[in-house]
């Protein structure tokens, strides 16, 4: 009989007449907070790698790298101020650590720059980039040759428009690290804006003569300058899409858009993402060179080692979208469907999806496209119908859609149904349209929706019976709080009222009637119900 050993058993050998025990279980060590740290950041979840060099500073505050480590995290995520009050904390305790000053200027900069990105340029942007500048003064005091305190020094004073600063330490930063892109940048930025700055006043000012001789020749001089630096930037760095980008745009600006589409390509097959200006390409350039551009940046992309696929949606959008203007309608909503599964946030995908695939005959594709897109995003889906962009073919659409919703009304897809009348109910914003939407969300179980949509068509028809009724319907059967069923009597009453107004109305249709009549009676019937009569 075998006898359990711990919590392993013996085990017999077969053939051989003596018993063995299993080697000692083995139990992996948990990794450290110092492991999951650095793995968290090697992984990009910067977040959480934040938190937890936050608890290693409090574990071991002597430690400054922790401290650093947490500033800098902290400040990719975008809590600023949280990295600003750790290192400005830590200036006492590690005052001989240039790298704590030099990442507080970064992250000014970082913090500024980000509310530039969304359009503002207020007196606190000023303010922070003027406390780069200040910081990162002084550690190129200290330390002249620090790299990072030198390319953010010329980066903020070029930010606060202060070129002659900017250039000064930009050109140092090449002076000092000739194979670093940043100072190369930094120098094509500064000659980029003197050039644009020069066209716009010849644009603006259309000077004649020698005046216009000199400006045409300070403009191309700095063009040649802003290339020449941008040229030398991507043959350093070839990773990065910018430099490439900005040669892009001087191409553009003189006219030669051949040169200027080969930049952008190359641009996006280093990062599909990077900042092209996509709406220059779509205004200036046929559909046919479009898609030939697009289609070969993707497919650069794709062979790129460490290639991303969700930064594939972009190239997947605008080549979609070249094919549905070259009217390759069965290509086009592919292509539009590839950047939606690509990156599930580009939702309006499934709007020209929609337009693609009912263009080219495939109605149910297209209803399908146009559900999902209703279903998971109505605001989005709305605004997009109301823009601008579309205007020219905003009647088209509404009409696709009414032909959508009410086929499948009548195929009895009743939340299809539902959530196509919903975006017309958004975009036309009749009291009838609210109405369809309504209904269906009562027929679907969805109360708050229809007693909002609902509430939505009073505001635009506040008298009619038929919509006080049907709301206090929703409040008394299927809402019934005690606010709710007060509300109810409360529209029951006035749906009486009403209703006598409209059957005395000799110019009232007999449609309107009759539905009128229906509602006194449901009224009346649901009072007595409620021992309000």
């Amino acid at each position: 009989m075998r006898r359990a050993c711990g919590i392993l058993a013996m085990v017999i050998t077969a053939g051989v007449g003596h018993t063995q025990k299993n080697p000692p279980e083995i139990v992996a060590e948990a990794p450290s907070l110092k492991e999951r740290a650095i793995g968290a950041e090697r992984r990009g979840d910067l977040a959480k790698a934040a938190q937890l060099y936050l608890d290693l500073t409090r574990q071991d505050p002597q430690e400054v790298k922790w401290v650093l480590a947490a500033g800098r995290c902290l400040g990719r995520v975008g809590r600023y101020n949280d990295s600003l009050d750790l290192l400005e904390r830590s200036f006492g305790r590690f005052s001989d650590v240039i790298e704590i000053p030099a990442l507080v200027a970064k992250t000014y900069v970082l913090k500024a720059e980000a509310s530039v990105a969304q359009g503002v340029r207020d007196v606190n942007v000023t303010l922070n980039f003027e406390e780069a500048v200040r910081v990162a003064r002084s550690v190129v005091q200290r330390h002249p040759g620090h790299k990072d305190a030198r390319l953010i020094l010329a980066k903020a004073h070029f930010q606060l428009a202060e070129m002659e600063e900017a250039h000064k330490h930009a050109r140092e930063a090449v002076r000092r690290f000739p194979r670093h892109q940043g100072g190369h940048v930094l120098l094509g930025d500064i000659a980029y804006q003197r050039f644009v700055t020069l066209r716009n006043q010849i644009n603006v000012e259309n000077p004649r003569g020698r005046q216009q001789a000199d400006l045409l020749a300070q403009a191309a001089a700095e063009r040649e300058r802003a290339s020449r630096a941008y040229a030398k930037a991507a043959e350093i760095d070839n990773t990065r899409a910018y430099p490439r980008v900005r040669l892009g745009d001087l191409q553009a600006w003189n006219g030669n858009t051949e040169q200027a589409l080969l930049m952008y390509q190359e641009a996006l097959a280093v990062d599909p993402t990077t900042t092209v200006n996509h709406s220059w390409i779509t205004t200036n350039v046929e559909s046919e060179r479009r898609t030939e551009l697009y289609r070969n940046a993707t497919e650069a992309y794709r062979k790129k080692p460490g290639m991303e696929k969700g930064k594939l949606a972009t190239l997947y959008w605008y080549l979609a979208y070249a094919l549905l203007e070259k009217r390759d309608f069965k290509a086009s909503h592919l292509t539009f469907s590839k950047a939606a599964k690509a990156n599930p946030l580009f939702q309006n995908s499934h709007y020209y999806a929609m337009l693609a695939a009912y263009w080219g005959g495939e109605e149910d594709v297209a209803q399908a496209h146009a559900w999902h897109y209703a279903s998971q995003n109505a605001a989005g889906f709305a605004d997009l119908i109301r823009s601008p962009v579309e205007a020219k073919r905003k009647d088209e659409v509404l009409g696709i859609l009414e032909y959508f919703a009410q086929s499948s009304f009548k195929a009895d897809r009743l939340p299809e149904s539902r959530d196509l009348n919903h975006i017309l109910a958004k975009v036309k914003a009749t009291a009838p349209h609210w109405n369809n939407y309504a209904f269906l969300c009562r027929e679907t179980g969805k109360f708050e929706d229809s007693l909002s949509a609902y509430q939505n068509a009073l505001s635009l028809d506040p008298d009619s019976p038929q919509l006080l009724n049907d709301t206090a319907v929703i409040l008394q059967y299927h809402l019934p709080t005690r606010e709710n069923l007060t509300m109810a009597a409360t529209y029951y009453r006035r749906v009486l009222v009403e209703a006598t107004r409209v059957l005395n109305d000799p110019k009232a249709s007999d449609e309107k009637k009759t539905r009128t009549r229906q509602a006194r009676q449901d009224a009346t019937g649901n009072l007595k119900k409620m021992g309000k009569q």
